[in-house]
């Protein structure tokens, strides 16, 4: 049992990419660099749509965001 904030919290946390660190440990494990930039790219532009549609399926609300201002931060 929890609070709805702490439950709406856990839902965004989960629900947004966490992929960029992976660029680094790649370089570190002699691993693919360009596939991993080339997969947080993609989830990133990705979660641009798939954050508000996932959090807004387990929460029933929307959360309004500026897509383009996303991308060029």
């Amino acid at each position: 049992n929890c609070s709805p904030q702490v439950a709406a919290g856990t839902i965004i946390l989960g629900s947004v990419g966490g992929g960029q660190a992976s660029n680094l440990f790649a370089l570190l494990a002699g691993g693919s660099v360009s596939l991993s930039v080339v997969c947080t790219l993609s989830t990133t532009i990705l979660g641009v749509v798939a954050t508000p549609f996932v959090v807004g399926l387990l929460l029933g609300k929307s959360i309004p965001m500026n897509g383009m201002a996303v991308l060029i931060s």
